[in-house]
């Protein structure tokens, strides 16, 4: 018996370290992802700490609805700018002119540059020697360093960069989020550091700090951004952070729940209806929710449900081809399933 426990110990300890680990299938993105943020009040925010075993508390952090930000992985060519980043294998846009072009294989994620907003003011990078987002497989304390260089277009002005990057996977553990805490994330950070001539001379520095739960999302669920420009124009500092908007459809509370309510949604894909089963024991109140991948909710409805096991269905009609969420809400338990409608 003990050595049952063992193997079962030795089992869990090595999905949780296979969970913490960036790979190029949980990570980089391809044609037909998408993701969407919101901003959070960055006052006092600071990254906490690193190591294995970490807990980053963010239960607190006051979150903008307004401002959601949707995010789409489409090809270079409907950017109009294959020209200009032809190693780039996919684009992920958040709208016309707020491009970023990447490229990936199975031991690296590049980044090749795009619009970026350094202030108030509209950039566009290109580099001709790419910034290594991501290191393949990318685990606790992996690293990687990169010499980044390329043009700089600002102020109807271009000019050229040069510097360095490096990434670093510097703490694993809990990430706490307002009503969500999500177990097995990793935590990113990159450093850019670039002195450009465009006009004047300058220096631009950029400490990104993610926090990903790579069974969740390919996109970090809480993002912090910190950077600092430097010219004969004077020093602009500034913070940023930014929440995954789709989080509350992933927290632990229903990884749990979704086990005890045995909770399964069939076929998947699906077209017109979707089926759900799930066990009510306690005959309580029931419900379903289902949330797109902007974190809206597109429709809910209250279900008549017995004691026991149930299977019923949903129906689809109305709902946008896509990945969607649906949720079951049992009582005071909720689970969550993906499903993809065609």
């Amino acid at each position: 018996m003990k050595k049952i426990y063992l193997l079962i110990s030795a089992a869990l300890l090595s999905a949780g370290a296979y969970a913490q680990t960036l790979t190029q299938s949980n990570h980089a993105m391809v044609v037909g992802d998408s993701y969407a943020t919101k901003q959070c009040d960055s006052t006092g925010v600071t990254p906490g700490g690193n190591g294995s075993g970490q807990t980053w508390n963010f239960s607190s952090i006051a979150i903008h609805n307004s401002t959601l930000k949707n995010f789409n992985a489409v090809t270079v060519a409907s950017t109009g700018s294959a020209a200009a980043y032809p190693s780039a294998g996919v684009a992920v846009s958040s709208g016309a002119n707020q491009n970023s072009f990447y490229s990936s294989n199975s031991t690296d994620y590049k980044y090749y540059g795009g619009d970026v907003s350094v202030g108030a003011n509209a950039v566009v990078l290109n580099y001709s020697t790419p910034f290594a987002a991501a290191r393949y497989p990318m685990a606790l304390s992996n690293a990687t360093t990169s010499a980044i260089s390329g043009s700089i277009s600002a102020f109807s002005n271009t000019g050229s960069f040069t510097g360095n990057a490096t990434v670093t996977a510097t703490g694993t553990g809990t990430l706490n989020l307002p009503s969500m805490t999500f177990p097995n994330v990793i935590k990113v950070v990159s450093v850019q550091t670039i002195s450009f001539t465009i006009i004047l001379p300058g220096t631009f520095n950029m400490v990104t700090t993610d926090y990903y739960s790579p069974t969740g999302s390919k996109a970090p669920m809480f993002s912090i951004a910190s950077s600092t420009l430097a010219s004969g124009l004077g020093t602009s500092v500034q913070t940023f952070a930014n929440i995954n908007s789709n989080y509350l459809v992933l927290g632990i509370k229903e990884q749990q729940d979704q086990i005890a309510l045995g909770f399964e949604v069939f076929p998947n894909p699906a077209s017109d209806v979707v089926n759900v089963s799930y066990n009510n024991p306690s005959n309580e109140a029931v419900s379903y929710e289902v949330i797109n991948t902007n974190g809206q909710l597109v429709k809910s409805e209250k279900v008549n449900s017995t004691n026991g096991f149930n299977k019923q269905q949903i129906s689809l009609n109305g709902l946008s081809s896509g990945m969607y969420f649906v949720r079951l809400i049992v009582g005071e338990k909720s689970a969550v399933q993906k499903i993809n409608v065609q």
